[in-house]
């Protein structure tokens, strides 16, 4: 796999449709929050790995991302305050954003999560009862959490 066009850390990723590799947002080689994405496809033809993608509502890093299906990404929280060696939870984003993959646009923005979330690992739960459902494992200042969000 080839290197990013940009240099960044504290992103978020996801594989969407099984060939094609997401990664969004993070902090820059200066530190500074970003909201462009790239994109990596397994069958690209100009061989250079990854090329822009659609840019993210906000600037963010720390955030969760996951892919729930091949058309959808799921963004949830992060922060896009550095002031600070770490964000409290005053700066933490309850924000949910879902990008459109096929159509590349994010759509309108979603409820917000319950809490803010930074740090966080997700994933996908299939309840065959409910349908899809994003479980958030949040890590902060005071503790861990873990919270679902209807997909």
């Amino acid at each position: 796999m080839a290197a990013l066009r940009s240099a960044r850390s504290a992103h978020g990723s996801s594989l969407v449709d099984g060939a094609t590799w997401l990664v969004t947002g993070g902090l820059d080689d200066d530190f500074q929050v970003t909201d462009t994405s790239e994109v990596w496809q397994e069958d690209q033809e100009d061989g250079d790995g990854f090329a822009p993608a659609a840019v993210l509502p906000l600037p963010l890093y720390d955030h969760c991302q996951l892919s729930l299906d091949s058309s959808y990404v799921m963004v949830v929280g992060g922060s896009n305050d550095t002031s600070v060696s770490g964000p409290g939870l005053e700066e933490t984003s309850t924000s949910v954003h879902m990008l459109d993959w096929r159509a590349a646009e994010w759509l309108p923005q979603l409820p917000d999560a319950p809490q803010g979330v930074y740090a966080d690992a997700c994933g996908v739960i299939d309840n065959s009862q409910n349908g899809l459902e994003v479980v958030v494992m949040h890590t902060s200042e005071v503790g861990a959490s873990l919270a679902t969000l209807g997909a």
